[in-house]
């Protein structure tokens, strides 16, 4: 497989796990065609990710045992695609780890 070819296929699978994730953060669509470099074929699907957590963001967790409640991303650790979330329990912070795809900004 040719370098381009295997850019367009890895392109269109980060295409299809964005979609599949649903738009995160405000609500609004941040993709787009970015701009054409030099490295870029010119047939390449480019396609721009949402960005992932930053400490101190209000979260709403959308899975698993804490679904619906609200917290703050205390840390993020992008090598492992998680994050802990400090959420409120019978009136205590407890931190919570959870992976990207289950919180969403509020």
């Amino acid at each position: 497989m040719k370098r381009s070819q295997l850019i367009v296929v890895l392109a269109a699978v980060v295409a299809v796990a964005v979609i599949a994730m649903g738009s995160r953060g405000n609500g609004k669509h941040q993709g787009g065609a970015a701009k054409t470099s030099s490295t870029v074929p010119k047939n390449a699907v480019v396609v721009s990710v949402a960005s992932s957590p930053e400490k101190g963001d209000l979260v709403k967790i959308k899975s698993g045992a804490f679904d619906g409640f609200d917290g703050t991303v205390e840390e993020v650790n992008p090598d492992k695609g998680t994050v802990k979330v400090v959420v409120t329990i019978f009136g205590r912070p407890t931190p919570v780890e959870l992976e990207y795809w289950e919180v969403e900004a509020v």
